[in-house]
């Protein structure tokens, strides 16, 4: 792919929200500075936690990531993780930038993730360089042994040079690609393009009354609890893994009208409760409990479908059912549709049921600072397929989104 040297005009800027307060006070700390095609781009670094100028250019971003917003370094600080933040200015202008989280593994030492970042819409080569370059100053200058990075969805340019300059992740689950829905579809055109046998269970609603409706703060623990119940039943740990929060990320992402509480109820008794997100163009039902009641009115495939119907009326043009497995989605999307016992009881081939497409994701790298251990872990790369025993197991999972 051939790169553009695009220049850093008002045409590209012109629709990013000023930065009214730069300051070299504790808010913003200069780093430094540099000219590309005549105009002299700055570099802070936003010390506060929670900083609203960062946020405003975040959102404004087309596919940017909810997890790029400073109200999650503060969730996760919960967690253990502390956080870095770097914006790049031009005429007092956010055009760029990137938010760094960071924890101490044992064993391992310190790890940075950086999650669909850096965060730009400028497809400039000079400029995606040096944001690439000062990452990796920064990294190193923090004493990081890796550096787990994934990369933006609408930046290819950007893309293109995280891959070829770093190397590919073979440590940690990162999702790289989600089950999604078209919403500008017509009710019947989606019933029509999902699974037999999802369609059956959302006749079901025919049988019997219940009632979906939005929640508030009064409804967390109940969803905490659902959710906890059900990652008992399943054997997985629950993830936010506290009330207290989940309790910080509605404070946060539902003051700023990005998530909201929705509850299905049977005979007055909640049974289920979906915490989704709104951002953008998508509805992303993110987190999801179920008591276990009700098995055979199938209350959740009933309880997706009025979402889908919700999303639709809000205006959102996709539902995203979040991450999948790509091998099995990718056989569900196929016509040869030949999945094993596993896959056919995965979250995957749940999700997929709907009728989703594929929402294919960069590839996440890694970057490891040392230059002995980062030679040792290109040379375990180009090792034959059949002995990368770590593609296959000891895989962590990051936990960070």
């Amino acid at each position: 792919m051939e790169l553009t040297r695009e220049s850093l005009s008002e045409e590209l800027v012109k629709d990013i929200k000023p930065i009214n307060n730069v300051r070299t006070d504790e808010s913003y700390s200069f780093f430094n500075q540099f000219i590309i095609d005549d105009k002299v781009i700055k570099v802070y670094e936003s010390k506060i936690l929670i900083d609203d100028e960062w946020d405003k250019f975040v959102t404004g971003i087309n596919d940017s990531c909810l997890h790029q917003l400073s109200g999650w370094a503060d969730v996760k600080s919960s967690e253990g993780w502390d956080f870095i933040r770097f914006i790049y200015t031009q005429d007092n202008i956010i055009i760029g930038g990137y938010q760094i989280l960071i924890k101490n593994f044992p064993f391992i030492g310190k790890i940075a993730y950086l999650n669909h970042a850096p965060v730009t819409q400028i497809q400039n080569y000079e400029f995606v360089k040096k944001l690439i370059e000062d990452f990796r100053i920064i990294i190193k200058k923090i004493g990081i042994r890796l550096a787990i990075i994934s990369p933006p969805f609408n930046n290819n340019i950007l893309v293109d040079e995280l891959t070829t300059r770093f190397d590919r992740n073979i440590f940690f689950n990162v999702i790289n690609a989600e089950a999604e829905m078209d919403l500008s579809a017509d009710e019947n055109t989606i019933l029509k393009n999902m699974l037999r046998m999802r369609r059956q269970n959302i006749s079901k609603r025919t049988t019997y009354n219940y009632h979906i409706f939005e929640g508030g703060e009064e409804h967390l623990e109940t969803f905490f609890k659902l959710m906890s119940d059900t990652c008992q039943r399943n054997n997985v740990k629950p993830n936010p893994s506290s009330l207290a929060m989940v309790k910080k990320i509605w404070n946060y992402y539902h003051y700023k009208n990005l998530l909201n509480l929705y509850l299905f109820s049977i005979n007055n008794e909640i049974v289920s409760a979906i915490l989704a997100f709104e951002y953008q163009d998508r509805f992303i039902p993110w987190k999801f409990g179920w008591s276990g009641k009700y098995a055979k009115f199938k209350p959740n495939d009933i309880f997706h479908w009025e979402l889908i119907r919700i999303a639709k009326q809000k205006g959102f043009k996709k539902y995203n059912l979040g991450g999948v497995n790509l091998s099995t989605a990718e056989k569900l999307s196929s016509l040869n549709k030949n999945l094993n016992e596993k896959e056919l009881k995965s979250a995957t081939f749940y999700k997929m049921g709907f009728g989703c497409y594929i929402r294919r994701l960069p590839d996440s790298v890694v970057h490891i600072p040392n230059p002995v251990l980062r030679a040792l872990y290109k040379f375990y790369l180009s090792l034959n397929k059949s002995k990368l025993i770590l593609k296959k197991k000891f895989r962590i999972n990051l936990n960070a989104h």
